[in-house]
């Protein structure tokens, strides 16, 4: 087993900085994060983009043409938080009047899971996102603790349609 302690101490990160997905047309895909998802949207380089939100976290796209290869399911999403139950409705509904436009495709129904009120939904390259809406605190309470949580409730918190 690896001693994730000694392992922590040797590399000393910064911060979780970014990760990667792919895209068929940088230019189709940049207008769908920028005026659909509302992310900065930077193009770095003749097949990359660089997408960002408040935070020094981004996401590298890499424009692959036909190569480009979807993400197999919902467990290889991106995330995005908003503020309030009535929030994640409103953003369904206006993905479902823009999904023609963008070439959206499918959008799953707004439902409570892991903690969360979201919905799921592929974009125009087959990439998953979520939008959701998480209780204040909830990210902090999970990683407040110095041992694993598994089996002792953190979702106990979720958030209720009437609470919106």
């Amino acid at each position: 087993m690896a001693n994730t302690k000694l392992a922590a101490e040797d590399i000393r990160p910064r911060l979780l900085s970014h990760g990667t997905l792919e895209c068929k047309d940088l230019e189709r895909s940049r207008r769908f994060y920028r005026d659909v998802l509302g992310l900065q949207a930077v193009k770095t380089g003749p097949i990359s983009l660089w997408l960002k939100l408040g935070s020094d976290c981004f996401i590298v796209a890499l424009a692959l043409g036909e190569k480009a290869q979807p993400m197999p399911s919902v467990n290889w999403h991106w995330g995005l938080d908003v503020g309030s139950v009535a929030a994640v409705d409103a953003q369904y509904e206006r993905l479902l009047r823009l999904k023609d436009e963008y070439g959206i495709g499918e959008i799953k129904q707004p439902s409570d899971m892991h903690g969360a009120y979201s919905f799921y939904f592929e974009d125009c390259d087959h990439n998953w996102w979520e939008i959701q809406y998480v209780p204040d605190g909830t990210y902090e309470r999970i990683f407040s603790s110095a041992e694993d949580l598994e089996g002792r409730g953190i979702w106990a918190t979720r958030p209720s349609k009437e609470g919106s």
